[in-house]
């Protein structure tokens, strides 16, 4: 199975769906009471791929893997970036109207 191009050593996750899948120790196998949540954030220490999928070692979470299904990566973007995706919305547009817009 083939993971996402964002899963590797060091990259930046973040849990979208704790509940989806239930944490268990790789070694023991045992279901773990504890895990990462939703919105938790995490630096990726060690990944591991089998034939039942790909698993990430999380830097807060030593010592156990967490199926990559769980997780997407932590985007750094900056608020100019954010606006100019949408510049081209406000262009020809008077003040006035874009202060109506945003009430």
């Amino acid at each position: 199975m083939n993971a996402p191009g964002w899963v590797k050593r060091g990259a930046r996750c973040v849990c979208i769906d704790p509940a989806r899948f239930k944490w268990r120790c790789e070694e023991t196998r045992e279901v773990l009471k504890s895990g990462p949540s939703r919105g938790q954030a995490f630096t990726i220490t060690d990944v591991y791929r089998c034939s039942t999928g790909t698993y990430l070692a999380l830097d807060a979470w030593p010592g156990h893997f967490y199926n990559a299904r769980s997780f997407r990566p932590v985007v750094q973007r900056s608020e100019e970036k954010d606006v100019a995706l949408f510049a081209h919305h406000l262009a020809g547009l008077s003040v006035r109207e874009v202060q109506h817009v945003g009430r």
